[in-house]
């Protein structure tokens, strides 16, 4: 068991010590989801306030260093945080065992100070960059004013340091603590909380127990998380629930099963009861829980129950949709009706998984979409959900570039915007049409230069470029009038490349003509949003300097529909050309696709 545990201020634990990452720990590999989550955080702290950021577990070498065994990737998203404060020359405490390009990356901030454009990218360090770059874009996107987010982080942040025991086999607890996992977490608390209502009910708090645990599985459809017998009998009638036609249907479900009595259920409707009774399999790996899940939904559950919140509460009180504060938001949980939040938890939980998509991790590709169920032998999932196929796949991207546009974003509007209204099909897409619009309506090209564009704009640009061949290029489609201010841009289109096309997570902007090139042009034109996409940062890492070329060459994928826009713009006899008029050709046609949009 660890000895010593203290709680060390964020400006003491990057000022004093030295900290090891040792060779056993994996490479640093936050993205935008996390690294602006922990920004949140900590930007949410009220003024007096401390916000304890969680336990980093270390263990004391003989010559005083700590070795770092859990806690690495916040630990060095902390540096990176501070680096991009700080801006200057400046020492890190940050020491790594067995990557000496990583050790390069502190040292050239500590020697040459702080510059994005200057930083070294390598195979093991391009994440640290890419770290620094979403920093960057986080506090620029959120409008964080530095200098107060500088005294929250320093001073108001704190984080329990443990020390392990000398005589502790390090392998052996990483291994373990690796498969144990999270012990209690927030919503259990809560489901605790509401289950209290019932007052040790069993068949009540057995009800409720079955449809929050199908609920919270958000790794699959729920109408999968049901027993099967349970579950026929709720789809067979979903638009007409209620706790006591469901407390029949469990009950009828059970004496089917003719092996659940009152004396084998085991209800836990406190908290102390659940405590005490939950634990999680040894022996359960990190590989295991990660392939437990077999869909990936835009939302964990604990945010989900937020939204859910927020659809019942009448007067809209709420306006937190940060799951680190879900017990604050339920307060007041004694005053809410358990039987009635449950079941519009449910039937919000229902059409959330027949309108919003999901992803299919069978596949190695993402594979977004929408299904739906159908009643056969038991409730089965459909690939296709809607009638008009079109639509569906309309549908279908629309919501996948804004979730990658949100990823970050407690609060995704466009998905509130649904979960209020609950459109059919039939209306879906106009009301997503709205939240692109209302996204774009205000943007200026002329703005979207290098240090300020975000990456999520380069999704929006992806939609419509995707969406103009969908409407006008896709299948024999010969005799559809073009809009002539599009025209250009749909000329250019390579319909085989886009019919394959799908959004995937791109966290890197890359100059097709590389910065190192600004010399041959104008400055403003190499930083220019025509000289701009959007990549994989395996990508940017391994062709960063090389010509445009190159690029075009050896990087024909379709990961980015702008990428081969910008291909189909080279000049020269051998179509190898791409400088200062390629570059304004190339602006001049996304901001007539851009105009067009405004125009919808």
């Amino acid at each position: 068991m660890p000895t010593k545990k203290e709680a060390i201020s964020i400006a003491d634990i990057l000022s004093n010590d030295t900290y090891i990452i040792p060779i056993y720990q994996r490479n640093y590999e936050w993205e935008q989801e996390q690294i602006s989550k922990l920004i949140d955080d900590i930007n949410s702290i009220d003024a007096g306030k401390k916000y304890y950021l969680g336990t980093l577990v270390t263990f004391k070498r003989k010559d005083g260093t700590y070795e770092l065994v859990d806690g690495q990737q916040r630990h060095t998203t902390l540096n990176l945080i501070q680096a991009v404060l700080d801006g200057n020359k400046k020492d890190f405490n940050l020491k790594f065992q067995a990557r000496a390009e990583c050790e390069t990356f502190f040292k050239h901030i500590s020697k040459e100070g702080f510059e994005l454009n200057k930083l070294p990218k390598n195979e093991k360090s391009q994440n640290l960059a890419r770290g620094v770059e979403i920093i960057n874009e986080v506090l620029h996107e959120k409008e964080i004013d530095k200098k107060e987010f500088y005294a929250k982080f320093s001073q108001n942040t704190f984080i329990f340091r443990t020390e392990l025991p000398s005589e502790t086999e390090l392998n052996h607890y990483f291994e373990i603590m690796n498969n144990r996992g999270e012990q209690l977490e927030k919503h259990e608390i809560l489901k605790a909380r509401l289950m209290g209502a019932f007052n040790n009910d069993s068949l009540e708090s057995c009800v409720f127990s079955a449809l929050w645990d199908a609920c919270s599985n958000m790794g699959d459809y729920v109408w999968n998380n049901f027993e099967k017998s349970f579950g026929l009998r709720i789809f067979a009638d979903p638009d007409n629930l209620s706790l006591k036609k469901i407390m029949l249907e469990y009950a009828d479900s059970q004496k089917e099963k003719e092996s659940v009595n009152s004396g084998d259920v085991a209800i836990y409707n406190d908290l102390s009861g659940i405590i005490s009774n939950y634990s999680i399999p040894i022996g359960f790996t990190q590989d295991e829980q990660e392939k437990a899940d077999v869909f990936r939904s835009v939302i964990d559950f604990p945010t989900f129950l937020l939204y859910a919140f927020y659809l019942t509460d009448t007067e809209n009180k709420q306006k937190e949709f940060d799951d680190k504060k879900l017990l604050e938001v339920f307060n007041d949980y004694e005053k809410i009706d358990s039987e009635a939040f449950i079941i519009e938890l449910l039937k919000t939980r229902i059409y959330f998984d027949r309108f919003i998509i999901k992803n299919d991790l069978s596949h190695q590709e993402s594979k977004w979409g929408i299904r739906k169920y159908k009643i056969n032998n038991g409730v089965e999932t459909e690939e296709s959900a809607f009638e008009d196929r079109e639509t569906e796949d309309k549908v279908e991207m629309i919501q996948t570039m804004l979730y990658y546009s949100t990823v970050s974003e407690n609060k995704k509007d466009w998905l509130l915007s649904v979960l209020e209204r609950k459109p059919e099909e039939a209306d879906l897409y106009s009301i997503l049409f709205k939240n692109l619009s209302d996204r774009i309506c205000d943007l200026q090209m002329e703005d979207l230069n290098y240090g300020d564009v975000t990456a999520k704009v380069f999704y929006y640009f992806e939609y419509m470029l995707w969406e103009i061949y969908f409407d006008f290029l896709r299948g024999d489609r010969e005799d559809v009038y073009y809009p002539e201010k599009i025209a250009s841009v749909l000329d250019k289109i390579d319909k085989a490349s886009w019919n394959t096309y799908r959004f995937r997570q791109l966290s890197s902007k890359e100059h097709l003509l590389a910065q190192s090139k600004a010399n041959e042009v104008q400055s403003e034109d190499v930083h220019s949003f025509g000289n701009l996409c959007l990549i994989s940062s395996a990508q940017n890492s391994s062709a960063n300097d090389q010509h445009p070329f190159y690029k075009k060459r050896y990087f024909k994928d379709n990961s980015s529909l702008k990428r081969l826009l910008m291909y189909k713009g080279f000049s020269g006899e051998k179509g190898d050309y791409w400088s200062t008029e390629e570059i304004k050709a190339h602006q001049a046609e996304m901001k007539s696709l851009l105009d067009f949009y405004k125009e919808k």
